[in-house]
């Protein structure tokens, strides 16, 4: 007694009508993803699958198909970060987090566009040689409102959404350009992304 449909991709929408509280759609939940539990055989091999559920209830989560299907993927967001195969309930701190996330990756366009980053070298120093060999090169952000945003919070941000590709070229190229000025035998490490 569902209408289920397919947004595209691997992403599916089930309309429920009629069920008012949260254990009832919690227990749908949790047998949606035992009908995962089951390997299916493709051409003879056995493959396994799960879903992750993000629930968002009328009217009390949104009172629109839009609102719903927004906190409702806001919620499917959460379910996969916690790990694979679960569900999350919508709550509105989730609503509170994208609109943060979503500023901090405009802040974030705006710093690589303006040339907001810089760079701190940590010493690199071997004691069997009894020197300093070189730097590390830490990319630094100074937000213009927040003041210095840590890399924590930036670097898993610009993983998630490809911008870490022109910091890391940035990071590159200054490194490297401040390294020319170095003695001959100091060198320069730079952390990459593993999609660079």
């Amino acid at each position: 007694d569902a209408l289920i449909a397919r947004l595209g991709g691997d992403e599916f929408v089930i309309l429920i009508d009629g069920i008012d509280d949260k254990a009832s759609l919690g227990n749908i939940a949790d047998g949606l993803q035992r009908s995962f539990d089951r390997p299916l055989s493709i051409n003879g091999q056995a493959a396994t699958c799960g879903a992750s559920i993000g629930i968002a209830m009328a009217p009390v989560d949104g009172e629109d198909g839009t609102t719903l299907m927004r906190n409702a993927d806001l919620a499917l967001y959460r379910a996969k970060h916690e790990g694979k195969a679960g569900y999350h309930f919508f709550e509105p701190a989730l609503d509170e987090a994208a609109r943060r996330r979503r500023q901090l990756e405009l802040d974030l366009r705006a710093a690589i566009k303006d040339g907001s980053f810089e760079l701190q070298f940590q010493p690199l120093y071997s004691l069997s040689e009894k020197r300093l060999t070189g730097f590390e090169a830490l990319i630094r952000w100074n937000h213009p409102t927040r003041g210095r945003v840590s890399p924590v919070e930036f670097i898993p941000l610009a993983e998630e959404t490809g911008l870490i590709i022109p910091i890391g070229e940035w990071v590159l190229r200054e490194a490297c350009h401040q390294a020319s000025t170095w003695p001959k035998d100091v060198s320069v490490a730079v952390n990459v992304s593993p999609k660079q």
